[in-house]
């Protein structure tokens, strides 16, 4: 296993020919097993149960930002049967836990929702570069609030080998999260078939759940092709259950949302990878977030990594 993994995440819904509901989400990692051997993360992992004496631990930090559109950005009053804008910024505190078999993700999220998340200079600032359309509407965006959330995911590897150098990865996940920001579960499956499957756990996210945060590196190319399908039930969503507006007025957007609280995801794609470097590229689909939504959300994804 590498001493530190570097993941820089990012997914847009424009890469998909879209521009609206989960407009776009960053996320960079750090994870060192180096600092996985300090006395807090030693501590901290031994508190959490599932873990086993063979497991590599590994510590780190990492930053994210998503923000949220309605489907109608040239609106400037408030709509109530489409989500609020809302933008999401926060600093992580990561714990990896993993075997040959198993890898466990722990990870505690805390930052702001609101204008003080930068939704809105960035989107303008973006969209000035590429000439994108403007978003008329972000007074409508949910108000700020202070926000935190805990999540954890495990993920279990089984690698059959076919031959040639070449394997098939059949790999379980379930997880849960709790706080402000949403409390769920989710469940899934990921198939991998390719060269060095036994390097990472799978394709890293910034969107949807999976993926491996750490990889140790191979001589030579390699790389993958993957598919994933996952269900979530989701008790509480910020974005869609806690509406507002400039005054925190309820009524200025979303009023009149109403949501299923289980929905399902599927992606596909390839990792490609050349040492410790990583690239991944991805197309996800999901079901109707919420009841009034126009269809299935798509977004497209591209991973940069690298391990040292």
């Amino acid at each position: 296993m590498a001493q530190t993994t570097v993941t820089l995440m990012h997914d847009n819904d424009e890469w998909a020919h879209t521009e609206r509901e989960y407009a776009s989400g960053s996320r960079l990692s750090v994870a060192s097993a180096q600092w996985g051997k300090s006395v807090p993360a030693q501590t901290m992992a031994s508190w959490l149960p599932g873990g086993e004496s063979r497991d590599v631990i590994s510590a780190g930090f990492g930053a994210g930002h998503y923000f949220f559109v309605p489907r109608d950005i040239d609106a400037v009053a408030p709509i109530s049967d489409q989500r609020a804008y809302a933008g999401w910024l926060h600093g992580s505190a990561l714990l990896v836990r993993e075997n040959a078999a198993r890898q466990d993700v722990w990870k505690v999220d805390a930052g702001v929702v609101g204008p003080s998340a930068l939704a809105e200079p960035l989107e303008e600032f973006f969209h000035g570069i590429f000439n994108g359309r403007d978003m008329r509407g972000w007074d409508n965006q949910i108000t700020d609030r202070l926000a935190a959330n805990a999540s954890w995911e495990r993920r279990w590897r089984n690698l059959f080998l076919v031959g040639g150098g070449l394997a098939i990865d059949v790999s379980p996940a379930m997880g849960v999260e709790a706080g402000s920001i949403s409390v769920a579960a989710t469940g899934g499956l990921m198939v991998r078939i390719g060269a060095d499957l036994d390097a990472d756990f799978g394709a890293p996210r910034a969107g949807a759940p999976g993926g491996s945060l750490s990889r140790t590196p191979q001589a030579g190319w390699s790389g993958y092709a993957f598919a994933s399908a996952n269900g979530r039930y989701q008790a509480y969503d910020i974005f869609l259950d806690e509406v507002g507006g400039e005054d925190g007025d309820p009524v200025r957007a979303g009023s009149a949302i109403s949501r299923s609280k289980t929905r399902t995801e599927s992606s596909f794609g390839v990792v490609i990878a050349n040492g410790g470097a990583r690239l991944t590229l991805a197309l996800t689909e999901e079901s109707k977030r919420y009841d009034q939504q126009a269809g299935r959300q798509k977004y497209g994804e591209v991973t940069l990594g690298w391990a040292f």
